[in-house]
């Protein structure tokens, strides 16, 4: 073989070796993308589902890698099921829970916790909630939380990551975070759940099991934490 043919020969296996590469990448891309159309599917399969009243029990898993604020053993625990392109949930987030956190969970009357239920209809609100998720895996969730709901309609790649970098967060681990779609299964499986116990809408407040469709006065919350206090039975 002469030195020229060699060359030739190096250049071709790179080429393949390039091509191989090309081939990879693209194929994960592809799996990313089926995952997110299979979600997608699943979204509006479950969101067929039957209702559920207002009033009826519901037990949804409680886990603690879950976003919640307040003392782990709370007598009553107020589960929030919510959207962040919902315009009732930013509601509740900016005009009930900061009275409820002032006036329960700070004196350790009631624990909150957060699940992610996105609509169909809210085209990113599904990336919000990974958004919100990458946060809380840097222990910033709830101001995630906050930042989103004050600002709907701006949402995209590029706005969570310039807030990532303004709240000082480890940008190159939540671009990772991102970029890996690494919180659809558990938004997923919160969706499953919510949506095979009957609940189609958010937000959907469930308190010691006691489940309140849409939002509500304060005084409403308020009224139905302090019956749970007086004589209602602790949850874990």
């Amino acid at each position: 073989m002469t030195q020229h043919s060699g060359k030739n020969w190096l250049l071709i296996s790179l080429g393949i070796a390039q091509a191989v590469l090309l081939l990879v990448l693209l194929y994960s891309i592809y799996q990313v993308n089926a995952g997110l159309a299979d979600l997608n599917r699943t979204l509006t399969l479950f969101m067929q589902s039957g209702s559920a009243g207002p009033g009826n029990k519901i037990k949804v898993s409680l886990g603690d890698e879950l976003p919640y604020m307040g003392v782990k053993d709370a007598k009553v625990v107020m589960t929030i099921l919510s959207d962040f392109e919902c315009d009732y949930c930013r509601e509740f987030a900016q005009r009930i829970l900061p009275k409820l956190k002032s006036e329960y969970v700070d004196k350790g009357k009631l624990k909150i916790i957060f699940k992610d239920l996105p609509l169909p209809m809210h085209k990113n609100a599904l990336m919000a909630a990974e958004a919100a998720s990458c946060a809380h895996e840097q222990g910033r969730f709830w101001n995630m939380h906050d930042y989103l709901f004050a600002n709907q309609g701006k949402f995209g790649l590029e706005f969570f990551t310039q807030w990532a970098a303004s709240a000082q967060l480890d940008t190159q681990k939540y671009g990772q975070c991102m970029a890996e779609h690494r919180y659809i299964k558990p938004i997923e499986n919160s969706i499953i759940e919510a949506t095979s116990a009957g609940i189609q809408g958010t937000p959907a407040i469930i308190v010691n099991g006691q489940l309140t469709m849409g939002t509500k006065p304060y005084a409403y919350f308020a009224q139905l934490i302090d019956s749970q206090l007086d004589g209602g039975v602790a949850q874990r």
